[in-house]
């Protein structure tokens, strides 16, 4: 079942609210974001002060054996920087 299928929010009305709002923020296709885990360097990630990893069903169903993201994750551990996880 499609991400942005109807049933996956509270409404409708919801469903289509969240459309315009990603529609406003478009990331034109050619750009390099978002990009796979696996395409970030070290010297990218020294580019960021901290890393949020959302939860909720679908992401947490693989994220917690994805190596990409631990080794994210290590790098944040080992320059001090701070990690928040949503469940």
């Amino acid at each position: 079942m499609h991400p942005d299928n109807a049933i996956w929010f509270f409404s409708f009305a919801e469903n289509e609210k969240e459309k315009q709002l990603l529609d406003k923020m478009s990331v034109e296709k050619s750009s390099s974001c978002p990009k796979k885990l696996a395409d970030i360097s070290y010297a990218e990630l020294n580019q960021y002060w901290g890393v949020f990893v959302p939860g909720g069903h679908a992401p947490m169903g693989d994220i917690g054996s994805d190596p990409d993201l631990g080794r994210i994750l290590r790098h944040f551990h080992n320059e001090g920087k701070p990690v928040c996880t949503h469940i």
